[in-house]
């Protein structure tokens, strides 16, 4: 009798201590389930918040590019880019670094042609490494189109053959998407970049 009732509460502390780690392990899972989705929703929230504050920057910014304050519009371009991250948010990385080429191209018709020219090209070059032709189509399009004005500006400087060179490459690629059925204006821009580039390298060329 007494090995019975051993062998009994034996096998009930056996199944108190089994339902007691269950018990633990399912609240444990639950938990970090909680957790889990508490920081995805957390983080998502935080993410919307400042997409909005961003957009929000990209549009003070583009009011000081409007109205011709360069410098300013290129300050506030810049401390975009400090906040901004082109994995997390690879749209407004792209077109903040567009916008700051176009305020570089724009300094450069005021002051220092070559330098802001430079700038100019490696924004619109950085805007590139994530604007794909696959893509963002329209956007790629764009920022070749204004590569290539900034290199046929810097070829008013220095290099004129290599960086027409440039320019024509760019506006090349500009047209791939800029067509005349899909886009007639901005392919006529485009074609009209391209044949100035051709012709005055030309020029160039011929002397």
């Amino acid at each position: 009798m007494r090995r019975k009732t051993r062998t009994a509460r034996s096998k009930r502390e056996q199944d108190w201590k089994s339902n007691f780690w269950i018990g633990i392990t399912v609240t444990v899972i639950t938990g970090l389930v909680v957790a889990i989705v508490s920081g995805i929703y957390f983080g998502n929230m935080q993410g919307e918040i400042l997409k909005s504050q961003i957009d929000s920057s990209l549009r003070e910014a583009g009011s000081s590019l409007d109205d011709k304050r360069f410098e300013e519009a290129i300050d506030e371009y810049k401390s975009i880019l400090k906040i901004v991250s082109s994995k997390q948010f690879p749209d407004e990385y792209t077109r903040t670094q567009n916008n700051l080429g176009i305020a570089y191209g724009r300094l450069a018709g005021e002051k220092n042609k070559e330098a802001n020219l430079e700038k100019a090209i490696n924004a619109f070059q950085e805007a590139l490494k994530i604007k794909t032709v696959e893509s963002h189509s329209i956007d790629y399009a764009m920022t070749q189109n204004n590569l290539g004005a900034a290199y046929s500006g810097l070829a008013e400087v220095r290099d004129k053959e290599t960086n027409l060179e440039k320019a024509i490459k760019a506006y090349q690629e500009a047209l791939k998407i800029r067509t005349i059925v899909s886009y007639p204006i901005d392919y006529a821009m485009s074609q009209y970049n391209l044949g100035t580039a051709y012709s005055d390298l030309a020029e160039v060329r011929d002397k």
